[in-house]
């Protein structure tokens, strides 16, 4: 005669300890010799069994590199990754995806550095996006939020614009007369409007200018300011701040790089 369960608990999925339906079965074998020695060693093999912490295979989600996203990579499991747009900046890379959410091309920008405080940068930048009313020399601010984690990193989305921006281009091509005049007459507007609006860029560039087939659009406004502000200038590219202009804690690399 043989006494064995007709299956073991441990198949039953109950997150017992394992091994004790092997243990179980031993305590209950038919002949004596198969049993444990004592009751001692029963009840030491048990305790044994119940305070093993069983082994949980756990998977450890990858965080992604921001600075390296790849085609085909998402965000929020809503923006799906391009390409990235030139390269990452001083305190931002931006990426041109596709929002699954409503099929459209979009502009993501991830701030993913700043000594200060990058969610009050990110959110100075949307609050006077925000409040600037539309313009064909400024670029279209749509959205802002912020991917969780330990350190939630926040971004901004824009519209997405075919183009290039105006230092590529003059890396690229020879500018007529009439391209000079054109790109300096569409800045102007762009300008005229923000101040219109109580709004300085503080870094007017060629690579914050951007060439599309609707004209020039002015970008990057992480560094702008509600003319009331008070605070003293900060930040900006040291061969475009206007001359004689005194700048306090300059922050941005342009700035110690000298470009």
């Amino acid at each position: 005669h043989q006494a064995k369960f007709p299956q073991s608990i441990d198949q039953f999925g109950l997150n017992l300890p394992s091994g004790l339906g092997e243990w179980l079965q031993k305590l209950c074998a038919f002949q004596p010799s198969d049993r444990p020695e004592s009751a001692d060693a029963a009840l030491k093999a048990f305790a044994e069994l119940i305070t093993t912490p069983p082994i949980v295979e756990v998977e450890v989600p990858q965080t992604p590199d921001l600075l390296q996203l790849k085609e085909g990579d998402t965000l929020k499991n809503r923006y799906e990754i391009q390409a990235c747009l030139g390269k990452p900046g001083s305190f931002a890379v931006a990426y041109h995806v596709i929002d699954r959410w409503n099929d459209q091309e979009q502009v993501l920008k991830l701030v993913y550095r700043d000594g200060r405080s990058r969610h009050r940068r990110l959110i100075q930048e949307y609050q006077i996006l925000f409040k600037i009313p539309e313009h064909l020399h400024i670029v279209k601010c749509l959205s802002a939020d912020e991917i969780p984690g330990e350190e939630p990193i926040p971004y901004i989305v824009f519209e997405y614009v075919k183009g290039e921006s105006v230092d590529h281009w003059l890396e690229r091509r020879d500018l007529t007369l009439q391209d000079i005049i054109t790109l300096a007459r569409q800045v102007a507007q762009g300008l005229n409007h923000i101040h219109h609006h109580g709004v300085y860029h503080q870094d007017i560039k060629p690579s914050n200018l951007f060439w599309t087939e609707q004209g020039v659009k002015i970008i990057d406004f992480n560094i702008a300011a509600f003319q009331d502000e008070t605070a003293p200038m900060s930040a900006g590219t040291r061969r475009y701040l206007p001359p004689g202009l005194f700048v306090v804690n300059l922050v941005s690399d342009d700035i110690v790089t000298g470009k």
